[in-house]
């Protein structure tokens, strides 16, 4: 696996001349969450799957082919000098996807506390601003003969192509997941649908949520500038939070990096000036 630990990003004299669709800017509010990446823990996101089967081989050998099907993943970020923009991502010339894939035994007796350590320390870790933004760890050892998967992604990183579409490109079919309700309770869950482009997916409750308050979709021709709005999420961990402010503007033009490279455009955003932070931008904005 490749060393972790800050590193200084590599410069470039500068962006590339073939073609203003070859480089992909990250966007300023990245560029802020780069900048201010430098606490003890890192601006990562993580998730754990659980498989039942295959062997821990098996499991590094799938993930490592289907990580080809996803280009950013691929890709490190680049830092040009003083004046020159904001970093962009370029090919890796010498990406080794199994430079990013760890194998480690779960510590006995193998249970879900122990495979949570495991996934602590993997997105706890920085990781190299040299080298593409993520890790994955698969994990033996564990109970019922299951192998664990643990992703981690740069926020910066998930940001540009969304962590549930991630997830979608490597599993089979729908990928499972969960929901945890504001009560504590959880459902399992499926992802019907991921767009890469606009970081968005649709995720099923199998439960159907039943029985439980139901958010009637707005009608955002209503909006006005100024109206209250507050957004919800999990900022930084913290689930359950709510940020409050107004509407700043409408029909704004917000440019998105593509998978394929290219630059795809949100058209008709409503941008807000209520608190958005790592973990809470995938979160609904209400009325």
């Amino acid at each position: 696996m490749a060393t972790d630990g800050a590193q200084t990003p590599e410069v470039a004299a500068r962006a590339p001349r073939t073609g203003r669709s070859e480089v992909q800017r990250i966007s300023p509010g990245d560029l802020v969450e780069l900048a201010t990446d430098v606490g003890p823990v890192p601006m990562n996101v993580g998730a754990v799957l659980l498989l039942a089967d295959g062997s821990g081989a098996d499991v590094a050998r799938v993930l490592a082919e289907r990580i080809g099907g996803v280009a950013r993943l691929r890709q490190r970020l680049v830092v040009p000098p003083w004046g020159l923009g904001r970093p962009y991502w370029v090919d890796d010339a010498g990406f080794d996807v199994e430079a990013h894939i760890a194998r480690v035994r779960c510590a006995s007796p193998g249970d879900e506390g122990a495979l949570l350590t495991v996934a602590v320390d993997a997105v706890t870790r920085p990781l190299p601003r040299s080298h593409p933004l993520w890790r994955a760890v698969v994990v033996t050892g564990l109970a019922d003969e299951q192998v664990g998967l643990v992703i981690v992604l740069h926020h910066v990183l998930a940001d540009g192509i969304g962590g549930l579409a991630v997830l979608a490109r490597l599993v089979d079919g729908d990928a499972a997941v969960s929901v945890r309700y504001s009560n504590g309770d959880t459902s399992a869950a499926v992802i019907v649908g991921a767009d890469f482009d606009t970081d968005l997916a649709v995720v099923r409750a199998e439960d159907g949520a039943e029985g439980r308050p139901l958010l009637d979709y707005g009608d955002s021709g209503d909006l006005r500038v100024g109206q209250p709005v507050v957004a919800l999420g999990a900022p930084l961990g913290w689930s359950n939070t709510v940020t409050a402010g107004i509407v700043s503007a409408l029909g704004r033009l917000v440019s998105l990096p593509a998978p394929s490279g290219e630059v795809a455009h949100l058209l008709d955003a409503i941008q807000t000036d209520a608190a958005i932070n790592p973990g809470n931008s995938g979160g609904p904005l209400v009325n």
